[in-house]
């Protein structure tokens, strides 16, 4: 059978953060329900259609998955194990915000087999919390981590935020520690991004360039220190706790997405379902598949070494030579030159990856694929 990983959208939270432009609704209580209903309905009418894959990984994220009760995502995780096969040692992520993970819904999530959990903790600073809009403290985030442990989760990863506004080197850094200090065995640190139609651009804040690169750096100063691998740009794990779902991304693997706005990437298709969460409800989980683009080997190969080359792994030039049947080099040989003189690649053996600098310049370096 064709591996496969799925995503499933929960587009509720307890209220909207600052920086967020996510296709996300605070609130909305009265929708929950009736969501639920919709998005099993959309996962069991793909029965056909996965019928030749088995799911290795599976991730609730969203939004806030566990804004709805533990029972709605259990009974959404049964919908998908009666419509495709989930291997029995398939990673089965829900994301979670500190407010809403407590120990009974946690310990309902692991009894049926949930087996990893990702914390939107963002911060160990109240006054940074409040200034993005979260709905947690710094207290109730470690209470949320407590809980996880307590309740069976040997896999948890927490998620960091730098460039927040009025945060210092020295705060991100005392945020950094702490983290280390619970010992979960994954962690992502992201730059905030100032998108628009979030809060944060109304107020016209704009990240401080320099202080941004102070502290990712601090980020792969200290966390290596603590025992993180630094596998991708963003995130770091104990050896052995990768992300599997996000390096299936990475790595250019088949997805399925079900709910509002959810993504799919099936066979050389891509594509979204719809983004109103009214039309999705009253089609019963069955609005038309939008933005469908049948990708040219032109565009995969560009994919394969943009997303490729966000793990510092990096590249192996026999997997490009596997899937595409052409020789990296003829390719690619121009670019692959200019940024190695640039000192932002490097090849070595078989493999292509970026160069510290290269992390750093990333974008820049992907630019020459597109």
């Amino acid at each position: 059978m064709k591996k496969l990983s799925v995503y499933i959208h929960i587009p509720f939270c307890v209220s909207k953060c600052a920086y967020c432009d996510f296709l996300s609704f605070a609130g909305r209580g009265e929708l929950h329900a009736a969501y639920a209903d919709a998005l099993a309905s959309e996962i069991v009418a793909s029965k056909t259609e996965l019928a030749d894959y088995a799911a290795e990984t599976v991730y609730f994220g969203g939004g806030t998955p566990t804004a709805l009760p533990a029972s709605a995502l259990v009974r959404l995780l049964d919908a998908l194990r009666g419509t495709c096969k989930v291997l029995p040692d398939a990673e089965i992520t829900s994301e979670a915000n500190p407010e809403t993970a407590n120990p009974q819904n946690l310990s309902e999530l692991r009894a049926a087999g949930f087996n990893r959990l990702s914390l939107g903790i963002q911060s160990f600073d109240d006054n940074l919390l409040k200034r993005v809009n979260r709905a947690h403290s710094a207290e109730t985030a470690r209470d949320a981590y407590a809980a996880a442990c307590e309740a069976g989760f040997e896999n948890i990863g927490i998620d960091l935020m730098f460039s927040i506004p009025g945060q210092t080197t020295d705060n991100f850094e005392r945020t950094l520690r702490q983290a280390a200090d619970l010992s979960p065995e994954h962690i992502s640190c992201y730059g905030l991004t100032v998108e628009p139609g979030s809060s944060l651009a109304g107020d016209g804040y704009e990240p401080d360039e320099e202080a941004d690169r102070a502290m990712y750096a601090l980020a792969r100063e200290i966390l290596p220190e603590n025992g993180y691998e630094h596998y991708e740009i963003s995130n770091f794990a104990i050896p052995g706790h990768r992300s599997r779902h996000n390096t299936a991304y990475w790595n250019g693997q088949d997805y399925r997405g079900f709910g509002l706005g959810a993504h799919s990437l099936i066979n050389g298709a891509r594509f979204h379902a719809g983004t109103c969460l009214e039309s999705y409800i009253a089609s019963n989980g069955a609005s038309p598949r939008q933005n469908v683009e049948f990708l040219r080997e032109s565009d995969m190969r560009a994919e394969f070494m943009i997303l490729g080359l966000r793990l510092l792994d990096g590249i192996n030039c026999e997997d490009f030579s596997r899937k595409f049947d052409k020789n990296i080099y003829r390719e690619y040989g121009a670019q692959i030159k200019e940024l190695t003189a640039q000192g932002l690649l490097e090849a070595s053996g078989n493999r292509i990856r970026l160069t510290p600098r290269g992390i750093d310049l990333s974008n820049q370096v992907f630019a020459k694929f597109i």
